[in-house]
């Protein structure tokens, strides 16, 4: 779930959701809602893209790339690259989430 993987990346990097917003130049309200469950973004929708360049920023901007590589699980990325592997990484649990709800068809089709 997003929620989930949000969280978990917010509490590895320690930032808050707060100092997020600031980077990725959003509310932190919105923040807020995507952590709590209450909103996931569109997969390609320009909030999900302005969260990604607010966390690779905090990331460049705080020391803290390496932990992202690591999290993400991708190393010498280029920034397409790494913003890709972000988004996949984001969206993991989401996905999942979705096939196991389908049946088994469904499943097999997706494949």
């Amino acid at each position: 779930m997003f929620a989930r993987q949000l969280t978990l990346l917010l509490d590895t990097l320690e930032v808050s959701g707060s100092d997020l917003a600031g980077y990725a130049q959003i509310d932190r309200t919105a923040i807020s809602r995507m952590k709590n469950g209450s909103r996931q973004p569109k997969h390609d929708g320009t909030s999900v893209r302005k969260l990604i360049h607010g966390i690779i920023s905090y990331c460049s901007q705080n020391g803290k790339t390496d932990t992202l590589l690591e999290l993400v699980g991708i190393e010498n990325p280029s920034a397409e690259e790494l913003s890709q592997a972000l988004l996949q990484w984001l969206y993991e649990d989401s996905n999942a989430d979705e096939q196991n709800t389908a049946s088994p068809t469904e499943r097999i089709s997706a494949q």
